[in-house]
């Protein structure tokens, strides 16, 4: 698995949602769910989510899950996944990989397209999206609204991101992205919370902690 865009798909199934061009085209139910998602997601001062990634492609017989763990605040963030913990201070990335304890450290360049960027994450999809509600079901007792986002241009890599969203917290508990190269990414959250207590320090890396720790600092 690419591990660079199994993380990068984590973030951005779990804020897929954002505006349409032509709302007369698209299910206006869809767009109120939508922005409902948006501005609860925009409301919270900072959040944690545990959660669940699967990559799937029946043509080349792939089925990988990797459990993973995400804390966010603002543009700081601080993930864990597959064996590695990428920390961001909104400045400075550092990916720790904990099996051979080495830790890259980088630039964070707001212009860099692979960024893990929550913010940047929200506006992604700001461009031609035709959204519609295709159901409203109850699973596990909760009240469900499934809507799907599908792109209006050809450039994109996929052709459709399915959301389900809870309709009483308007948080999304599961995304589908499906690509036209066959992958289908499957992001679904097991907890989730919002405003907890988080130091600031967690979003930055303390070699003085892992004193085995190999630092390859690429900002010299």
């Amino acid at each position: 698995m690419n591990m660079k865009r199994f993380i990068a798909c984590s973030m951005i199934v779990l804020f897929s949602v954002g505006a349409v061009k032509s709302q007369t085209e698209s299910d206006p139910q869809a767009i109120k769910i939508l922005k409902q998602v948006r501005s609860q997601y925009k409301s919270y001062k900072n959040f944690k989510a545990e959660f669940k990634l699967t990559l799937e492609n029946l043509v080349d017989s792939i089925n990988e899950s990797q459990s993973g763990t995400v804390y966010l605040m603002g543009d700081k963030y601080n993930l864990d996944i597959g064996g590695q913990q990428i920390i961001c201070d909104s400045k400075t990335i550092w990916t720790y990989l904990k099996e051979v304890e080495e830790v890259t450290v980088s630039t964070c360049d707001p212009d860099d397209e692979d960024l893990l960027n929550p913010q940047k994450i929200f506006d992604f999809y700001e461009e031609d999206q035709l959204c519609r509600l295709i159901e409203e079901k109850t699973i596990n007792g909760k009240q469900l609204q499934i809507v799907d986002l599908t792109p209006t241009v050809n450039d994109k890599p996929y052709f459709r991101i399915r959301l389900w969203i809870d309709k009483n917290t308007h948080n999304i508990i599961k995304s589908k992205v499906s690509e036209k190269n066959g992958n289908r990414y499957t992001y679904e959250i097991s907890e989730f919370s919002a405003d907890i207590s988080i130091d600031e320090s967690f979003f930055s890396f303390d070699p003085s902690k892992y004193p085995d720790v190999e630092v390859i600092d690429l900002t010299e």
